[in-house]
């Protein structure tokens, strides 16, 4: 594992300090899970993004029109 350091405003390492305290873990460990969070938020972002011309060629534009299909 490599490591990363970061300068963080006060308020923002409270609130790492803070959860970390709730959950009972390291505020490496909530950074990384923080960071995985992001990381796969934004890779659906970007997969939504690619996919959206082709969905919109067959009609798909909503949420709702995608649940119809894989209902």
């Amino acid at each position: 594992m490599s490591v990363l350091t970061l300068r963080l405003e006060p308020d923002l390492e409270a609130s790492i300090i803070e959860i970390a305290r709730e959950q009972q873990k390291s505020k490496s460990a909530v950074v990384r899970d923080l960071l995985r969070g992001e990381i796969a938020v934004q890779r659906l972002h970007r997969a939504r993004a690619e996919l959206m011309p082709y969905a919109e060629r067959i009609g798909v534009l909503t949420d709702e029109d995608v649940f119809k299909l894989v209902s």
